[in-house]
């Protein structure tokens, strides 16, 4: 993983995520929601829970022959100079250096039948059907057949003849491609395939378990709303490392991005949070959003904790055109307590869209936590404020705050002598408070909603 610094160099292209105006959506990290990472069938393995599934060539598709889903195999092209990968599905077991074991299953057969669609783009991509017979442990016959061909947008019948060879276990499986030789498939073919059967002669026997694919689940990642990580990528080895943390400054979570090391490589994987879409197959994987307001200063919250020096960063950068026009740059220290930080913003020139990306730092065991990130003056209104997930906003502020609470709420703002210096009742929406007359300093206000109290400290500059 490249250092974040280097990584906003390459921040150079555009491309639409989602509309931002004044305001950060979800600066406040309030709002998670899960998504969907692979689909995968629970009896039958399948190369999305391989070393590859990173990238899913398997997929549960509702158009069967039999019952509600088929299985899908693909042929996907991955990154710049791509790699191809190809998908797979079995019964039976498999282990470093391939099949390793099979399921318990004795009666005879000598014909497997199924049901398949197919695109295959070359003449010579086949799917191929995958037979190991073991006895005590042992294969006594390992084959790799070409089953599937051509294009065929009806279902179609393929039908494989065999040996009647007895056996105690079996492993059988469908490749699109073969496993055996490393014959690859052309990118973008696929297959699906439904209503496996078996057959001995003219008579069919005991049936493997869920032949026609009915059986699905799902692996699945949290995010935070209108923000993209790597979590992704990452989920299929259980190395998540940007969670929804209950440790807020205010309201009920926070982002934690967690540097954490690969137990396969020994790389560090860092905590990557970023406004915008993450393409790691691009030259440029951090995709900027559209944006158009002119804030003139940036404000949030952060605890750090650092591996062996470590530091976080964050960065901001607006660009119009694809060139930058300004740009905001937080390095973020050990700090056991939520610590406030504030930057001026200065644009040569209205943006049309901006990146912001943070970082847990390069070594594993570094730990940034980050809330209430929000954008200050400009054009940024208190009608956005009414959309946010803060109640004191900006903190810090200089000349104007603006306070908000559902229902009916009242609110006093206070000196460390508890002194109070303003006060209002009976308040049902966001309201602005002037508070230029107001010395730089710490202050406290006391927030009493809908029987609930509020206390938020508000730094003034």
């Amino acid at each position: 993983m490249k250092n974040i610094y280097s990584l906003i160099a390459f921040i150079i292209t555009t491309n639409a995520a989602f509309s931002q105006f004044g305001q950060l959506q979800n600066g406040g990290f309030e709002n998670w929601s899960p998504s969907t990472v692979y689909d995968f069938p629970t009896t039958w393995g399948s190369s999305n829970q391989g070393p590859q599934g990173m990238i899913p060539t398997v997929f549960k598709s509702t158009d069967a022959q039999l019952g509600t889903y088929s299985a899908e195999l693909r042929s996907v092209a991955v990154g710049s100079n791509p790699d191809t990968l190809c998908g797979y599905v079995f019964q039976g077991t498999v282990g470093p250096t391939g099949p390793s074991g099979g399921i318990p299953y004795t009666p005879v057969f000598n014909t497997v039948k199924f049901q398949y669609k197919s695109s295959m783009i070359a003449q010579s991509d086949s799917v191929y059907l995958i037979v190991i017979r073991l006895f005590a442990g042992v294969p006594v016959e390992f084959l790799s057949l070409p089953a599937i061909g051509g294009n065929h947008s009806t279902w179609t019948q393929g039908s494989i003849s065999l040996t009647s060879t007895p056996q105690q276990e079996l492993f059988i499986g469908f490749s699109i491609g073969n496993p055996l030789t490393g014959t690859l498939v052309s990118p973008v073919s696929w297959a699906r395939i439904d209503n496996v059967q078996m057959y001995n002669g003219a008579a069919t026997v005991s049936n493997v378990p869920d032949p026609s694919f009915e059986a699905w689940d799902a692996l699945t990642v949290e995010n935070p709303d209108n923000w993209n990580t790597l979590n992704t990528l990452f989920a299929a080895a259980s190395l998540e490392n940007v969670l929804k943390s209950t440790d807020a400054h205010s309201g009920n979570f926070a982002a934690q991005l967690n540097s954490i090391a690969n137990p396969n490589t020994g790389d560090t994987i860092q905590g990557i949070l970023s406004l915008g879409a993450i393409d790691l197959t691009l030259p440029n994987p951090f995709i900027p959003s559209p944006y158009n307001a002119i804030p003139t200063g940036f404000n949030g919250y952060y605890k750090y904790s650092g591996s062996n020096g470590d530091n976080g960063a964050l960065q901001v950068v607006f660009l119009k055109n694809g060139s930058p026009v300004g740009s905001v740059t937080e390095t973020f220290t050990n700090q056991t307590a939520y610590t406030a930080f504030s930057s001026p913003i200065i644009l040569l020139d209205t943006p049309d869209s901006l990146v912001i990306l943070a970082s847990s730092g390069n070594n594993p065991g570094s730990t940034l936590l980050l809330d209430d990130l929000s954008f200050t003056g400009g054009n940024v209104s208190l009608e956005e404020f009414a959309a946010m997930d803060v109640s004191v906003y900006p903190n810090p502020a200089t000349n104007l705050v603006y306070i908000k609470a559902q229902g009916t709420y009242a609110f006093e703002i206070i000196d460390l002598t508890g002194k109070i210096l303003m006060s209002e009742t009976n308040l049902n929406t966001p309201t602005s408070v002037n508070i230029a007359q107001l010395q730089s300093g710490s202050y406290l206000v006391h927030i009493v909603s809908n029987g609930k109290y509020l206390v938020e400290t508000l730094v003034i500059n």
